[in-house]
Protein backbone atom coordinates (compact mmCIF):
# COMPACT_ATOMS: atom_id res chain seq x y z
CA UNK A 1 0.00 0.00 0.00
CA UNK A 2 1.44 3.53 -0.77
CA UNK A 3 0.38 6.55 1.15
CA UNK A 4 1.44 9.92 0.09
CA UNK A 5 0.98 13.32 2.38
CA UNK A 6 -0.39 15.89 1.10
CA UNK A 7 1.28 18.95 0.26
CA UNK A 8 1.92 20.76 3.51
CA UNK A 9 0.75 18.13 5.67
CA UNK A 10 4.40 17.18 7.01
CA UNK A 11 5.37 18.26 10.51
CA UNK A 12 8.21 17.36 13.14
CA UNK A 13 7.90 16.26 16.49
CA UNK A 14 10.18 15.64 18.87
CA UNK A 15 9.97 12.81 21.41
CA UNK A 16 11.40 12.86 24.32
CA UNK A 17 11.81 10.31 27.57
CA UNK A 18 13.51 9.73 30.25
CA UNK A 19 14.96 5.94 30.95
CA UNK A 20 15.62 4.46 34.58
CA UNK A 21 17.38 0.99 34.78
CA UNK A 22 13.49 -0.99 34.68
CA UNK A 23 11.54 1.71 32.77
CA UNK A 24 10.49 4.30 30.10
CA UNK A 25 9.18 7.50 32.50
CA UNK A 26 8.03 11.07 31.44
CA UNK A 27 7.51 10.70 27.74
CA UNK A 28 6.13 14.14 25.99
CA UNK A 29 6.50 14.77 22.68
CA UNK A 30 7.27 18.33 21.63
CA UNK A 31 5.43 19.78 18.30
CA UNK A 32 8.69 20.67 16.05
CA UNK A 33 12.24 20.33 16.95
CA UNK A 34 13.55 20.82 20.76
CA UNK A 35 15.42 23.55 21.15
CA UNK A 36 17.26 24.20 24.31
CA UNK A 37 14.37 26.13 25.92
CA UNK A 38 11.39 23.52 25.45
CA UNK A 39 14.50 21.01 26.69
CA UNK A 40 15.38 22.71 29.82
CA UNK A 41 11.55 23.45 30.35
CA UNK A 42 10.99 19.41 29.74
CA UNK A 43 13.77 18.58 32.55
CA UNK A 44 12.49 20.88 34.96
CA UNK A 45 9.21 20.78 34.78
CA UNK A 46 8.34 16.83 33.63
CA UNK A 47 11.22 14.36 34.36
CA UNK A 48 12.42 15.89 37.56
CA UNK A 49 9.48 15.46 39.00
CA UNK A 50 9.16 12.24 37.68
CA UNK A 51 12.45 10.95 39.17
CA UNK A 52 11.66 12.11 42.42
CA UNK A 53 8.60 10.79 42.62
CA UNK A 54 10.30 7.54 41.40
CA UNK A 55 13.03 7.82 43.94
CA UNK A 56 10.31 8.79 47.29
CA UNK A 57 10.75 11.74 47.25
CA UNK A 58 7.50 13.62 48.53
CA UNK A 59 7.57 17.42 46.98
CA UNK A 60 5.91 19.87 49.29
Amino acid sequence: MIMDAHFGSWGTQTFIAGLTSDAMIAPRVIKGAADGDAFAAYIRNVLLPELFKAAGYVSG
